[in-house]
């Protein structure tokens, strides 16, 4: 018989072989169910496919009300080395080459800094060479990207989590903006996009349309510098967008599931587009009119954009199986039987 001692020798010994086993598993931040409803509030906004956590809510619901998660999780810093997958950032000589588990990704964008350019455009994800010149280890696979997934979250994160990181803080700390992501087959010619066919595409933006897709590039979301909250019984506002080296925003597709298209060959692609070029201008007594950017433009430093190897997507608890009538009856023969058995045996 074993002593008291060796069983609790034996049961820390089986925990920590479970932990080895679980790796990266065990670090996941699951974002809130986003039907959770805190002082008569959504705490998501929807645009069109995709949802939107602001991580300064977060925190404050945190602080101020009892809810299902701990704030400090979303109070973390962003930056290159932070945040893993990097889309697009002003950071120079910055590559995803390679990521945490050895992964290798396409090298990021450079984001515009409001001083020189009040726009940016830029899709991520595409192929080398001449269709996106400049990039390097592109394409983005599907297959690649969920992999990468699960081995930092588990075999069940199936669903990519984007933050973002603003810095307007200029005057006017909003920010127009729209997105999209694409999974498309590539075909036989790699370098040629009319060989392209687009499987699925999901649309941020302010346009919502039933079903994935139908991006509106003419139809940009605002994304607010300070968002203040009317709840049932308290209000409050929070900055975002001010270059706090913070996390501002968590957007996720939840229909984006990559399982559904792995082992394809796939390419998965993003698409941003942010910022706008017009200008608010002011007629003078004396020279010319004095301009200045219009609201929603860049006008602070460059943003920064991450696929997250830090949170991962909510999933609903599966649905409780209800046994079927004949299961029933075969249970309950067979506890009879056992009964049986026991008794006069």
């Amino acid at each position: 018989m074993q002593s008291k001692s060796a069983k609790v020798l034996s049961f820390v010994f089986a925990v920590l072989l479970i932990s080895g086993f679980s790796g990266n598993a065990l670090a996941v931040t699951v974002l809130p169910d986003p039907s959770t409803i805190v002082d008569g509030l959504p705490i998501v906004q929807v645009y069109d496919d995709f949802l939107s956590y602001s991580a300064k809510l977060l925190i404050e619901w945190d602080n101020r009300f009892d809810v299902p998660w701990d704030g400090d999780d979303f109070d973390v810093a962003t930056g290159v080395g932070q945040l893993d997958v990097v889309l697009m950032t002003q950071a120079q000589g910055i590559d995803n080459d390679p990521v945490s588990g050895g992964f290798v990704f396409q090298d990021p964008l450079t984001s515009s800094t409001g001083s020189q350019e009040p726009t940016f455009s830029g899709t991520w994800g595409y192929a080398n060479g001449s269709t996106t010149p400049g990039t390097t280890n592109g394409p983005v696979l599907v297959d690649t990207l969920l992999a990468y997934l699960q081995n930092a979250f588990g075999p069940d994160a199936t669903i990519p989590v984007f933050t973002f990181d603003m810095n307007e803080n200029q005057a006017n700390p909003d920010i127009l903006l729209t997105a999209k992501v694409q999974i498309i087959d590539p075909g036989a010619d790699e370098d040629d996009p009319s060989d392209d066919t687009v499987i699925n595409e999901w649309s941020l933006d302010l346009n919502p349309q039933a079903g994935d897709g139908d991006y509106d590039p003419d139809a940009p979301i605002t994304v607010f510098g300070d968002i203040c909250v009317d709840g049932n019984t308290q209000d409050f506002c929070v900055n975002n967008n001010v270059g706090s080296g913070k996390m501002d925003f968590l957007v996720v597709a939840p229909t984006m599931d990559l399982s559904l298209y792995d082992g394809l060959g796939y390419w998965f692609v993003g698409t941003l587009e942010m910022g706008t070029a017009a200008e608010v201008c002011v007629p003078q007594e004396h020279g010319p009119d004095k301009c200045d950017a219009a609201p929603g433009a860049l006008e602070g430093g460059g943003e920064e954009l991450f696929l997250s190897g830090g949170f991962t997507a909510f999933q609903p608890p599966p649905e409780p199986v209800i046994p079927e009538p004949t299961t029933l009856f075969l249970l309950a023969s067979g506890l009879g039987l056992a009964a049986f058995w026991k008794k006069f045996f």
